[in-house]
């Protein structure tokens, strides 16, 4: 059997063990066991892999389990050990070194493509539509009509007034079609799935007794 059809079956099978009823019944030792079974998983597919585009459900089953351990220790505010927190941490940089490796993104790409978004978004809240673009829907509510205000796109307008404004001239003057990176194909999903993780890792998106 291939490396990742072996790891695609061992995080499944993770993923399946670890349910909220099941995490409850977990002390410290055993939550530091089951991380480092991902970990283990995750880094002998990263030893082992060949290229290949189906590394994206490694990623998304990786992603999975990590988000089940935060809500778990979150919700039923349990804090965890340093053991498992640093597990965890170098669980996530493991899968996020498999995104760099297979889909080309990193914390450079990532922000690179977060700008353009922002600033196509930003066009869009000032009722702008780019060239080829959709043109945002409207909402209504009695006695008003308008579109729904993209507050987060203002505000970066507003606080970076000249980047903003090379930004809608270069669009304006192209008048070529600019994707949004973080919402267009082929790797929207990764790009989500790298934020996220990211947001994980720094700092650990486990609670730690001290922190």
């Amino acid at each position: 059997m291939k490396v990742i059809n072996k790891t695609i079956d061992e995080l499944k099978e993770l993923n399946s063990k670890a349910t909220p009823v099941s995490m409850l019944a977990m002390d410290s030792g055993l939550f530091e066991k089951l991380l480092a079974s991902l970990h283990g998983k995750v880094n002998h597919y990263l030893q082992e892999r060949e290229s290949n585009y189906r590394s994206d459900e490694i990623v998304i089953l990786g992603d999975q389990l990590l988000c089940k351990v935060v809500e778990h220790h979150v919700l039923n505010n349990v804090p965890a050990t340093q053991v498992a927190a640093d597990i965890f941490n170098e669980t996530v940089q493991l899968i996020l070194k498999i995104i760099n490796l297979d889909f080309n993104i990193n914390s450079s790409k990532y922000d690179k493509a977060h700008l353009i978004s922002i600033s196509l978004r930003a066009l869009k809240a000032c009722g702008i539509t780019p060239p080829l673009h959709t043109k945002e829907r409207t909402w209504e509510y009695p006695g008003h009509e308008g579109k729904k205000v993209d507050e987060e796109a203002l505000r970066y307008a507003a606080n970076n007034t000249v980047e903003f404004t090379r930004f809608v001239y270069e669009v304006a003057s192209k008048n070529a079609y600019v994707p949004d990176p973080l919402h267009s194909a082929p790797h929207s999903q990764m790009f989500s799935l790298f934020a996220r993780l990211y947001s994980l890792a720094f700092p650990s998106g486990i609670p730690i007794p001290g922190h």
